[in-house]
């Protein structure tokens, strides 16, 4: 406890009175021979509750008053300064309620620093073991790799896709996919056997990894369209803008 503590406990209010115990004691004494500035409050303290014990007892005329001064000062504290003992016990209620309530809100501010704290973590913690699972599945080696190019200009990538037919699982890295209007969305077709079918769809913002594709077994190509946001049921070819024969 420092003497900053010491000072908002009360301690030295209840010393004054004393209503404090030897332990107490003790610790209050630390304080009293460490800081004059602490002395100094104790000795106000017990001035200012003589004065008022002796105004309380309103004692008429100047020949009685030293007497009666003196009967005051030889009272018990206790006794003396039972006026005040009420208001201080108040005051230091109100102050320990204050202090109560203010640990509390910090004890809540604290509590929902942590909890988002474990979110912000588990989140982390469920994304690296994501990006190491695709990265696992990337570099298994029966994984193969398609670069689809642009239809217009061969020489751009626009995607690559990753295809495992011992795992009968495939994947797209979209990332290099132009930005479309919200109202569309790249499509990713298979063609089996001469029939195009749904394999996965594409929005933006696009994803911050890859992309799952449905897995055909029968395959021969990887193609990609721009279709309505929500996806065609038949890819429109027009609008064909990459595509891959999967050996």
């Amino acid at each position: 406890m420092n003497k900053e503590q010491f000072l908002q406990s009360g301690l030295l209010e209840q010393y004054v009175l004393g209503l404090t115990s030897p332990e107490e004691d003790q610790l209050v004494q630390h304080f009293l021979d460490t800081y004059p500035e602490v002395r100094d409050m104790e000795a106000q303290y017990r001035r200012q509750m003589d004065d008022y014990a002796v105004e309380q007892l309103s004692i008429d005329g100047g020949q009685h008053r030293m007497a009666q001064v003196a009967q005051v000062q030889d009272m018990p504290a206790i006794y003396r300064w039972m006026p005040l003992l009420a208001a201080i016990l108040a005051f230091a209620v109100v102050s320990l309620h204050r202090s109560n309530d203010s640990l509390k809100y910090k004890l809540q501010q604290k509590e929902a620093e942590y909890a988002a704290l474990e979110i912000f973590c588990q989140q982390n913690s469920d994304k690296t073991q994501h990006k190491y699972a695709w990265a696992k599945f990337i570099h298994d080696p029966h994984t193969r790799m398609y670069a689809l190019n642009c239809q217009l200009n061969a020489g751009d990538k626009l995607a690559v896709a990753y295809w495992n037919a011992d795992q009968q699982h495939a994947c797209i890295d979209p990332h290099n996919l132009p930005v479309l209007p919200k109202d569309s969305a790249y499509q990713v077709w298979v063609d089996v056997k001469g029939e195009m079918k749904h394999a996965g769809l594409i929005t933006h913002p696009l994803h911050d990894d890859m992309v799952e594709l449905v897995y055909h077994k029968e395959a021969e190509s990887i193609n990609i369209t721009v279709e309505p946001r929500d996806g065609s049921t038949h890819p429109t070819l027009s609008s064909l803008i990459a595509s891959v024969y999967i050996k």
